[in-house]
């Protein structure tokens, strides 16, 4: 025979399943509101965050949901290799932003960009670039895919490893101080 419950614990599920219910209406509210549909219909997956501006939506959810919020950079890159991302994709936002001189007479901010975009440019990260300059040589030589004017330019009568050391040292003055 099956003892009837008492008072207390009918309470007590009272309340787990009052706890419940509100555990999955506050989940609730990060999901769209539909399952999965059989032919495209515009839903809004971040409406949980559309009073944000759109970037630090996508940032937001992306650390609630612990996804990444942009393709990587490896990603951008085989996309661009690949030829899914054009050219012409990347001159136009580059033509959008702000250009200035880094090396004067020899190269602006805008050229730098776009060369740092190209597919076949190695990986740099906080992580590796003091053994790629210590061990790999990384400020002694230019690029050997640079175009011959844009190597003399950069020269400007100097040896190579000075040009690259002078350019690495004007790209780090404009980076912003890193916090201790």
């Amino acid at each position: 025979m099956i003892a009837e419950p008492t008072n207390n614990s009918t309470s007590e599920k009272a309340i787990q399943r009052q706890h419940l219910q509100h555990a999955i209406a506050h989940a609730a509210h990060y999901l769209p509101a539909q399952g999965p549909i059989g032919v495209f219909i515009h839903h809004n997956t971040l409406h949980a965050f559309q009073h944000l501006p759109f970037e630090k939506a996508v940032q937001k959810a992306a650390r609630l949901f612990g996804n990444e919020p942009f393709m990587t950079e490896a990603a951008y890159r085989k996309e661009l290799s690949a030829g899914r991302i054009q050219q012409q994709d990347l001159e136009l936002v580059l033509a959008n932003e702000a250009d200035k001189e880094i090396l004067p007479r020899c190269l602006t901010r805008r050229e730098l960009r776009r060369v740092m975009l190209d597919p076949g440019l190695r990986s740099i990260t906080p992580e590796n670039i003091e053994w790629l300059m210590d061990e790999n040589e990384l400020l002694d030589s230019l690029r050997s895919d640079l175009s011959q004017a844009k190597r003399q330019a950069l020269l400007n009568g100097d040896g190579e490893s000075a040009a690259v050391r002078a350019l690495f040292a004007a790209c780090y003055r404009r980076m912003p101080n890193p916090e201790p």
